[in-house]
């Protein structure tokens, strides 16, 4: 009995080494050929290797090998290796399709015609609007022009504008507030009425009660004697006479030594001396009253300012009219 015991000592580990030297070449073989299969050992065998590495692992003998971690790891490596496989398609399926994108088709060059140029108009200066001694048909010859303007007929304010044509070109020279008639315009001017007269009349002799202001108008100089006949039956009816020399000649007559007329000038109304029609017709000083008796009157400095500039040979003219008869002329 005691010999069966030795005998079978000393097979067991014998048998143990021989079993352990087929394991490990399995094992081997199965490391080798792991990235082809994952294993071709059946089940039995592997719960069989699992008590053996047991068995191993409890006496210290030999290093255990647990194939059952290495199975799982050779799975995950599959699975891993498998995923990158398919990225790296997917990725290159990705290059392709932006590189194929990517590839400009030329194109067929259009044949334009060649564009015409457009030729840009020359710019035209703003026009200035119109004096309105520029819209006048009846001025003839006239080159300057005296505008007395109201905004109706009754009123007695006025505005006076002159205008002066040079070389073709009419230019505003004045601009100033003057007074009319105490009764305002009147188309149908006549003795005593109190309006002045609208109409476009020439300029007649500049006056006053000193010395040539330096006009270049006719000039003469009043003197206490001097008189104008308002006397409508008179052969001397609208003129200019002395009172002395023609005494008995008229029953009414205008005093011309008077501070109004220190200067001033006729203003050619009714020089057919119309018995009736009127008289007298000045252009002179403003008095205090704000109207005048007839006449057109303005400051004394005004008056000086247009006397200055009047000039017979550019055959002067006066226009007086309410801005609604402005189209008259």
């Amino acid at each position: 009995m005691k010999k069966r015991k030795i005998i079978l000592l000393s097979i067991i580990p014998a048998a143990l080494l021989l079993g352990y030297g087929i394991y490990q070449a399995k094992a081997e073989g199965s490391i080798v050929s792991e990235q082809k299969q994952v294993s071709y050992l059946s089940k039995d065998e592997l719960q069989f290797e699992a008590d053996f590495n047991t068995y191993l692992r409890n006496t210290g003998k030999i290093k255990a090998i647990d194939k059952t971690a290495r199975l799982e790891e050779v799975e995950l490596k599959q699975k891993q290796e498998t995923l990158a496989a398919k990225q790296e398609e997917v990725k290159e399926a990705v290059q392709e399709k932006e590189k194929q994108s990517s590839v400009v088709v030329p194109s067929t060059p259009q044949q334009t015609k060649p564009s015409t140029p457009v030729q840009s108009k020359p710019s035209v200066p703003p026009t200035q609007p119109k004096l309105v001694v520029e819209t006048f048909k009846t001025l003839g010859v006239s080159q300057q022009v005296i505008l007395v303007t109201a905004s109706n007929y009754s009123t007695r304010q006025a505005k006076i504008e002159t205008f002066e044509k040079t070389n073709g070109v009419w230019k505003q020279i004045h601009s100033m507030s003057g007074v009319l008639g105490k009764n305002g315009l009147s188309d149908t001017k006549h003795e005593g009425d109190y309006e002045s007269p609208t109409g476009k009349y020439s300029i007649g002799t500049a006056f006053g009660r000193t010395g040539n202001p330096g006009t270049k108008l006719p000039y003469r100089q009043i003197t206490s004697d001097d008189v104008w006949v308002d006397d409508s039956k008179s052969p001397l009816y609208n003129t200019w006479q002395s009172r002395s020399a023609t005494q008995g000649q008229w029953t009414s007559a205008e005093n011309m030594n008077i501070s109004l007329y220190d200067v001033g000038f006729v203003i050619n109304y009714n020089t057919a001396r119309t018995p009736g029609k009127g008289s007298a017709i000045f252009f002179h000083i403003a008095g205090s009253s704000g109207y005048t008796a007839g006449c057109t009157a303005t400051s004394r400095d005004n008056v000086i300012h247009i006397v200055r500039w009047l000039d017979l040979g550019k055959s002067p003219v006066i226009i007086q009219t309410p801005v609604s008869g402005l189209g008259n002329y």
